[in-house]
């Protein structure tokens, strides 16, 4: 009897997160890594490192959650591998956009940090994958999430122009890149296929993956 384990990004990029939040500890760390909007283009890995930084524990605590859940549904919808494409492309393209922003608004010395504008990207294309989910605003107000994606923009909006010390202007980026991949995904899911009844329990997990993928057997 063969047994077929799904396989999943979103707790390996949980895992490695939290790992960085605690080498952030050791002298140096944080501002070898860190994205200066000044030196973004100077020290390129800072696109992609910044995604891994953490202003504190609530700070890592929120993204964390924001990855577990909406990258879950994301997950089910389009595979693990496209899910770590979406997550990087989302928060890299967060990171050259808000570079460049503070960089135009004569404030090259700007540093940023969070994984906020990758785990935008998975809100972006889940509002584009399953619209009327419904969520709870603030844990506490029910709406679809296609309403909740509108009111996080203003809130982002205010946290651009606010000085709330918040990078607003990463949040909207991120969430951007993901509805349009998330619109590319939607428009490339043909349909959904399902193991025949019956079959699951005498399938290797070679023959579930080759399923998925063709839909015949």
């Amino acid at each position: 009897m063969s047994v077929y384990v799904r396989r999943s990004a979103v707790w390996p990029l949980i895992g490695i997160t939290v790992v960085v939040f605690f080498l952030q500890l050791l002298p140096g760390f944080l501002d070898s890594f860190i994205l200066v909007a000044g030196e973004a283009f100077s020290r390129p890995w800072t696109l992609v490192s910044t995604m891994f930084l953490h202003a504190g524990f609530v700070h890592i605590l929120f993204n964390m959650y924001g990855l577990l859940l909406f990258g879950s549904f994301v997950e089910s919808k389009i595979g693990y591998k496209k899910v770590v494409m979406l997550y990087f492309t989302a928060g890299i393209l967060a990171s050259v956009i808000s570079a460049l922003f503070y960089i135009g608004i004569g404030a090259p010395a700007t540093r940023m940090l969070g994984a906020s504008g990758a785990v935008m990207g998975l809100v972006g294309a889940l509002i584009m994958l399953m619209p009327n989910l419904r969520v709870l605003l603030f844990f506490a107000i029910p709406m679809p999430l296609w309403v909740a994606g509108i009111l996080f923009f203003f809130i982002d909006l205010f946290n651009t122009f606010g000085n709330t010390g918040i990078a607003g202007i990463a949040h909207i980026s991120g969430m951007a890149v993901g509805l349009a991949l998330g619109w590319y995904f939607k428009k490339n899911i043909s349909k959904v296929h399902r193991v025949p009844p019956g079959r699951g329990a005498h399938m290797s997990g070679r023959d579930i993956d080759s399923y998925l993928k063709t839909g015949r057997l």
